[in-house]
C-alpha cells in the first residue's frame, strides 16, 4: 500500500512537470477546398497584402519570392502575439539562384519574408497581379486539428528543458523514460508528435530548446510553426520551423531554421 501511495504520488507530480512543458499546437491539413476569404489560412493564389507592401521580391536574384501560406490566428486557435493575427511567408524557390532560401542560408528580408498584421481588414487589401511562376495559382484552404505537444523523451534526457529530469535524477526516479510516456499519454489525449510534422504553435519536433533554436537577447525565440518536406508545392527539404522574438515587435525579427538530419 505505501508503495502504491508513492507511485500515485510520483505520478502527480511527473503529470505536474508536464503540464508545465506541455504546449498547445494546431496540426495543418492540406484541402481541396477554395478558399474565396482574403483573410483566410490557405496555401497558393494571393496572399492579404495592404498598400504599403509589394509582392517581396528575392535581394539576390531579384525575382518574385513564392507565396508558401498563410494562417490566421481565427482559424488555428493557438494564442501568439497580437502583431501576428494574419501572417504569411514567401520564399525565394528559384533552383538557379545561388542564395534561395534552402538548408543552407535563410536571411529574413533577403531570401525569405514575413508579413505579419495585427488588424487585418478586407477594406484593407489591394490586391497584385500573381508572378508568373508561382507553384500554386488556386486559394486552397486548410484545416487546422486542435492537440498538444510535448518534447520528444530523447530530447528531454539530451537537453533537459526546464530542468526536470534534474530533479528527477536527485529524487531517485527510476524508468524515467517509461514513465514520462505512460503520463505524456494522459497530459497530451491528442498529440501533436513527429507523425505529423506541419503544425502551428506547440515545440518544434527537433529543436526544444537546443542548439539549433535561435536566440534574440540571449533568450529562444517563439516558435510559429512547422512545415514537414513541402507546403504549397514548395519543398522544404526536411523541417523548416518559423521562430518569432516577441522582446522585439518588428517586422525583422523572423527565422527560418531548417533541419535536415
Amino acid at each position: 500500500m505505501i508503495c502504491r501511495l508513492m507511485t500515485t504520488d510520483l505520478d502527480i507530480r511527473f503529470e505536474q512537470e508536464l503540464k508545465r512543458l506541455r504546449s498547445p499546437a494546431a496540426r495543418v491539413h492540406e484541402t481541396q477546398e477554395p478558399c474565396e476569404d482574403v483573410l483566410g489560412s490557405f496555401i497558393g493564389g494571393h496572399p492579404y497584402l495592404e498598400a504599403e507592401r509589394e509582392w517581396p521580391v528575392c535581394c539576390f536574384c531579384h525575382r518574385p519570392m513564392s507565396f508558401t501560406v498563410q494562417l490566421h490566428a481565427r482559424d488555428h486557435g493557438i494564442i501568439l502575439p497580437e502583431r501576428l493575427t494574419l501572417l504569411s511567408l514567401f520564399v525565394c524557390n528559384h533552383e538557379d539562384c545561388k542564395r534561395r532560401c534552402s538548408l543552407s542560408y535563410a536571411e529574413h528580408g533577403e531570401n525569405f519574408r514575413v508579413y505579419a498584421y495585427a488588424n487585418p481588414a478586407p477594406s484593407k487589401h489591394r490586391a497584385r497581379s500573381i508572378p508568373a511562376g508561382q507553384p500554386e495559382k488556386v486559394r486552397r484552404r486548410l484545416r487546422f486539428e486542435e492537440g498538444w505537444s510535448l518534447p520528444d523523451w530523447t530530447i528531454v534526457e539530451a537537453r533537459d528543458p526546464l530542468g526536470i529530469l534534474a530533479r528527477w535524477q536527485a529524487e531517485g526516479v527510476t524508468n524515467p523514460g517509461s514513465r514520462y510516456a505512460r503520463v505524456s499519454r494522459k497530459v497530451c489525449p491528442v498529440p501533436i508528435d513527429d507523425a505529423f510534422k506541419r503544425f502551428v504553435g506547440g515545440w518544434p519536433a527537433w529543436t526544444n530548446l537546443s542548439d539549433k533554436t535561435p536566440l534574440c537577447a540571449g533568450e529562444p525565440m517563439l516558435h510559429l510553426f512547422q512545415v514537414w518536406d513541402s507546403l504549397g508545392g514548395i519543398r522544404f527539404y526536411e523541417q523548416a520551423s518559423l521562430f518569432y522574438c516577441p522582446l522585439h515587435p518588428s517586422d525583422d525579427e523572423f527565422e527560418l531554421v531548417f533541419d535536415y538530419t
